[in-house]
């Protein structure tokens, strides 16, 4: 429960630190797409003879999301249930920061990528 609740203020708040000028430029460009690497709202990309394909997108990006996620929230769950709710409440940006680098880079080495807007 703690998981949702921080995940989804997390996904709104983290954009807006994309905004913090005291914070490095990369810093700030991963927060500012993290929302995007989180639900992949715009589809997934794969590279094809010169040009990029664009495909699962609509809205059964935002269900493989919401399954997704609710896995990793399980998954985190079951590994601290035996720890105070504050130790799963900071583990979790952490975590989902963590889990969305490693499986866009899987994604990556299976020449797939998220399709982003943005500048």
């Amino acid at each position: 429960m703690a998981f949702a609740a921080i995940f989804g203020v997390g996904l709104v708040a983290t954009h807006f630190f994309a905004y913090l000028p005291l914070l490095p430029r990369l810093v700030r460009l991963f927060f500012f797409f993290w929302p995007q690497t989180a639900l992949a709202p715009y589809g997934f990309t794969s590279p094809m003879d010169d040009m990029t394909r664009t495909y699962l997108g609509g809205g059964l990006n935002y269900a493989i999301a919401i399954a997704f996620w609710l896995l990793v929230g399980a998954a985190l769950s079951w590994l601290l249930h035996k720890r105070p709710v504050r130790v799963t409440a900071l583990a979790t940006l952490p975590v989902s920061y963590l889990v969305g680098v490693v499986t866009e880079t899987l994604l990556r080495l299976a020449d797939i990528g998220i399709y982003y807007e943005g500048p």
